[in-house]
């Protein structure tokens, strides 16, 4: 490797892998709060009202959770994108970044394992939708509530589209 760009490579590496780090604090966030949320919820059980409000409050957190999983996946990406291309010229050795090529392929074999891990984020979306059809959010705070809800995670759903266009 070229001497000048060694810094910048670890550098970069170790960004990576903080990076990584966090994703997957995100996802583990937001499984543990979904589930003290279901405690909570079961807790409110014998109060309607009060139960949708919690859990559309409760539904708001996993498309804001989903924005810095996003955030800090895109930024992941393009750091390796750097390094696989246009660091790749630089490159003394052609043949030294063997572990990304190998990676990059694998990770296109895994398409359904990259959904699932970001499933977590994305479950709750069910709660605007079944109160909105149960008719337990129709006016109101409840109302309002599953609008806000149903805007998030279209915009957290619209933000992913960066996945497809590769």
């Amino acid at each position: 490797m070229d001497p000048k760009f060694d810094d910048e490579y670890r550098s970069l590496r170790l960004e990576i892998v903080e990076r990584v780090k966090i994703l997957h604090s995100l996802i583990t966030t937001s499984i543990i709060i979904g589930l003290v949320g279901l405690v909570i919820a079961m807790l409110l059980l014998g109060n309607a009202e009060i139960l949708s409000i919690f859990l559309l409050f409760l539904a708001m957190i996993f498309p804001l959770l989903a924005f810095n999983y996003q955030a800090n996946q895109m930024t992941l990406e393009g750091i390796a994108k750097y390094l696989n291309t246009d660091y790749r010229e630089h490159q003394v050795d052609k043949n030294a970044l063997g572990w990304d090529d190998f990676y990059g392929q694998l990770k296109k074999t895994r398409r359904l394992t990259s959904f699932l891990k970001v499933l977590p984020f994305f479950l709750p979306l069910v709660i605007p939708i079944y109160l909105l059809a149960i008719g337990s959010a129709q006016t109101g705070w409840p109302l309002a509530l599953a609008i806000i809800d149903l805007v998030l995670y279209a915009l957290a759903i619209y933000n992913f589209r960066y996945k497809f266009e590769k």
